[in-house]
């Protein structure tokens, strides 16, 4: 689960755990609890140990054939990206964005261009950085045509380049 602060990330482990009884609905889920696997530390490790703590969640997730599953919250995405199949992107206790991870990545594209371009992509891209050489965003694969006209290269985009852009793009909504 992927958002910014206050999104509610943390409200539904909190209502699994029973900390948080202030909701409405039926909650049911399976619980099988592995304490070598506490990615809540994973913040605290340095890139070695969150390379290892990675290595465990992996093999516990392959030796499950299929059966295991490991939920996180987490903030530091790009160290995550390797083991997350599925990502649930969230603002203001909505779900705003989901999907497997590949699917995600083909839906959306980064593109990167020449800084004359700037302007007229910037109606198209969900978010876009700016430097006086040039731009990079992302935006929906679909929305590529509308980019045709300009010289742009088109790249696979990370999980973090996509959750930021959804976030950024839902926060300009509000």
């Amino acid at each position: 689960m992927i958002g910014e602060n206050g999104a509610g990330k943390t409200t539904l482990p909190n209502i699994l755990s029973g900390i948080r009884l202030d909701f409405k609905g039926e909650v049911f889920y399976f619980v099988a609890q592995d304490p070598g696997l506490d990615s809540s530390i994973q913040e605290y490790l340095d890139p070695l140990m969150r390379e290892q703590l990675c290595d465990r969640m992996r093999d516990y997730l392959d030796e499950g054939n299929g059966e295991h599953s490991i939920f996180f919250s987490t903030h530091n995405i790009a160290d995550m990206e390797n083991v997350t199949d599925y990502a649930i992107i969230m603002e203001h206790g909505a779900i705003v964005e989901e999907g497997f991870v590949e699917d995600l990545k083909e839906e959306y594209v980064l593109v990167k261009g020449e800084a004359a371009d700037a302007g007229q992509a910037g109606g198209i891209l969900l978010s876009m950085n700016r430097s006086a050489y040039g731009f990079e965003g992302i935006c929906h694969a679909r929305d590529l045509d509308r980019l045709s006209k300009m010289d742009v290269a088109v790249e696979i985009p990370t999980l973090s380049q996509i959750c930021v852009a959804v976030m950024k793009a839902n926060s300009q909504s509000r």
